[in-house]
Order: C-alpha cells, then sequence, then structure tokens
C-alpha cells in the first residue's frame, strides 16, 4: 500500500523513515513492476555541464511554506515552469494549510496564491502566484530517461536553499498504477516538491518519494503528469477557498504534521522550536506503526556546538525509545541515555542528525538523556526531545 505522508531527514534508520512524500513499505515494488527502460536514443539538446544547469535551474526553484492560523509548520519546494507564475509542487507539501507563502529565488514572498489543479494520487499541484516574467525552467520529456542516464536535483532540504545534487536513474517502475523514476541523487527534508533535471537541464520530473528500506532510493514522478494537469486546467482558484487534506495526500490516514501542529499543546512555540516539533510529529506518526506513543516527555533546547545537555525524565516500567531532532543548522548530534545510578543503557553517537535510543526500564524512576550538538553551521543550534514508549 502505498502511503502519502510528509517528509523526514534521510537519515532516520529504514525502519523508521518517513517518505519525501511517499513511504513505500519493502515489498511494495515486486518484480513486475519494473518497467524495461526505453530505447537508449540520446534525448535532443546538447549537454550541459552541472555548473551550466545548477546556474539557469536554481533561480527558478522556490521555497514554499505552509502556514495555520498565521504560523509556519512546514516547509517544501517547488519550481517555476511558465514565466508568467505558473509553479509545480507536491500535493502534500500545501495540504492542510490555510495559507501559503512561496518565495522566489530573488526573495520576493507571495502569499495571494491560486491553484490551478492538483492530483492526489501521483501527488502533483499545480500553483500560480501573481508575476510575470519570472526564470522558468524547460520541460523536458521524462519517457526519453533510461537506466543510467544523469540527472540533477534541486530543493531547499532543511531549509538550505536551492541545494543541488546530482546521481542517476536507477529504474523506472509503476507501483500501483502510478509511474516513478527511481533516482540516485540524495535527497532530503523539504526537498519534496523539486525538480529533477535531465542532463540538459531540463526538469523530467518531480521529487516525491522515498523507499522505506535500503539507502539512496528515491522516487520522482514524471513531469508529464504536471503538464497533464496543466491540459485541462480551469479559472486558477485561490487557495484558502479549497480544503486540500492529508486525507487527500496521505492515503493511510496519519495525522499531517500541519495538523498535529495545530493542536493547542503546541501554541507559543517559536519558529525554531515548530521546526523541530514538526519533525518530531511527523517520526511519532511512523512510530505508531511500530506500536510506539509519544509521552509528555518532551524537551527543546538551545545549546553551543560541543557542550551537552542534561535532561531528567521521571518513567514508569516499560520499554522506550527517545529520538533527538536538530534545526537546518545542525548536521551532527548525539543522544545517550543512562539510569538513576548511570549505567549507560544505550548510546548513538553515529554522525547523524536524528539519533536514536531504545532501553527497557525495569522499574520505575529517573532516567538521564545527554544531548549533544556536534556539528552545527552556527554557534547555537536548537534540538528537540521526544521520548515514545513501547505500547
Amino acid at each position: 500500500m502505498i502511503a502519502m505522508t510528509h517528509p523526514a531527514p534521510t537519515s532516520v534508520p529504514a525502519t523508521l523513515v518517513v517518505a519525501l512524500g511517499l513511504a513505500l513499505a519493502a515489498g511494495t515494488a515486486p518484480a513486475h513492476a519494473q518497467i524495461g527502460d526505453p530505447a537508449p536514443d540520446p534525448a535532443p539538446g546538447a549537454v550541459a555541464t552541472a555548473r551550466e544547469i545548477a546556474s539557469r535551474a536554481t533561480p527558478a526553484v522556490v521555497a514554499i511554506r505552509a502556514l495555520v492560523d498565521g504560523d509556519v509548520v512546514s516547509s517544501g519546494s517547488g519550481f517555476v515552469i511558465r514565466e508568467d507564475g505558473v509553479i509545480v509542487t507536491n500535493v502534500h507539501v500545501i495540504a492542510d494549510a490555510d495559507q501559503l507563502e512561496i518565495e522566489l529565488a530573488t526573495g520576493e514572498i507571495f502569499d495571494n496564491i491560486y491553484v490551478l489543479g492538483t492530483d492526489e494520487r501521483r501527488d502533483v499541484a499545480v500553483l500560480k502566484v501573481p508575476a510575470t516574467q519570472l526564470p522558468a525552467l524547460e520541460i523536458g520529456d521524462a519517457n526519453r530517461l533510461a537506466t543510467g542516464d544523469p540527472i540533477f536535483v534541486v530543493g531547499n532540504p532543511l531549509g538550505m536553499d536551492r541545494s543541488f545534487s546530482d546521481g542517476l536513474i536507477s529504474a523506472r517502475r509503476v507501483i500501483e498504477g502510478v509511474g516513478y523514476l527511481q533516482i540516485t541523487a540524495p535527497v532530503s527534508e523539504g526537498s519534496s516538491g523539486g525538480p529533477v533535471l535531465d542532463g540538459a537541464g531540463r526538469v523530467v520530473g518531480i521529487t516525491t518519494a522515498s523507499l522505506t528500506e535500503g539507502q539512496n532510493l528515491n522516487m520522482a514522478v514524471p513531469i508529464g503528469y504536471a503538464e497533464g494537469l496543466l491540459s485541462v486546467a480551469s479559472d486558477p482558484v485561490p487557495f484558502a477557498e479549497l480544503a486540500i487534506t492529508s486525507d487527500d495526500a496521505d492515503h493511510d490516514g496519519d495525522e499531517s504534521p500541519r495538523r498535529a501542529l495545530a493542536d493547542p499543546r503546541f501554541e507559543g512555540l517559536e519558529s525554531w522550536e515548530r521546526v523541530v516539533a514538526e519533525q518530531l510529529v511527523t517520526l511519532a506518526q511512523r512510530l505508531r506503526a511500530e506500536d510506539f506513543t509519544a509521552t509528555d516527555d518532551n524537551h527543546f533546547a538551545a545549546i553551543p556546538t560541543d557542550s551537552i545537555d542534561h535532561v531528567a525524565v521521571e518513567l514508569e516500567p516499560g520499554f522506550y525509545r527517545a529520538i533527538a531532532v536538530c534545526d537546518q543548522d545542525c548536521s551532527d548530534i548525539d543522544l545517550q541515555v543512562s539510569d538513576d545510578d548511570g549505567e549507560v543503557l544505550d548510546t548513538d553517537i553515529l554522525e547523524d542528525d536524528v539519533p536514536i535510543v531504545d532501553f527497557l526500564a525495569h522499574e520505575a524512576g529517573t532516567f538521564h538523556f545527554a544531548v549533544q550538538v556536534v556539528k552545527c553551521t552556527t554557534a547555537t543550534c536548537f534540538y528537540g526531545l521526544q521520548v515514545y514508549r513501547k505500547d
């Protein structure tokens, strides 16, 4: 079953990964779902260098922020495909928001957004902002791509605007009736809705998903789906008049981060706290499938690089999992848990931004978590810690 969900960092272990728009359980793409590659005739147009492609493509990539009651609760990517302000993204990037902001590469922000069409099954949305003469991407032909062809991806992973990466077409697949380009280009949270470009710099796909098992197995839907929406588009409809919900974009019925963050318990969070809180909410959705429930024990803090923050939590007997996440400036954070006698129960010192520790509380007591931000591009990084109990 395909579950349309919101993105999570790709550094989460395979059993916990939330797709960049689409979680695919192992086994959902059987061998017969793979289709043959097209004839290896080269696509028309001269091949450009990676530097040339980045130079032309990045000005057309936009940042999309979803708001609920005026607060930014999540963000994703999109790209301009027509100079009169037509923008493509994923449905899940805009689902459950009551308002959108789209920021162009120039820094100009639009909040009067119109919808030209959506395709929830393929996770494609076509939007429009009231602008003209915008830099736009040239549309390519995804049908001409074959395994081994080079591709490039641009997006806003973890808020790092217009990050550019490269990879290959590793396969072409049809899963539950939807065609996908399987790509090896690295993508992270916030990349959803960004363009996948061919060797000539033309957009051929929309970054959408990752497989929950394996590494660097990412999916994009062909740009032809967006072209199809444009071919039948009616009059633009103001975004605020539509009710695009996670029920449309999330087929497994999980609560979306936007809806969860609208909960009164999240009121009053600072913007940085909401960034890490959204990640924890997203992880909680995936952990529910493993019978973990988020406890009331969570902690948000700002700590300097290489310093250690200590958090004490009172827990009843049971099996627990604790996860720490950090903001977009942080790339490596470590986590350790010990009991009240000082015995270390589990440690995660891998180089990642989502450390996980599992431990058994044999009896009620105080448990101590040590959190250390190892790599941060700023003097201080923000993190969030959440404890989950196995039901």
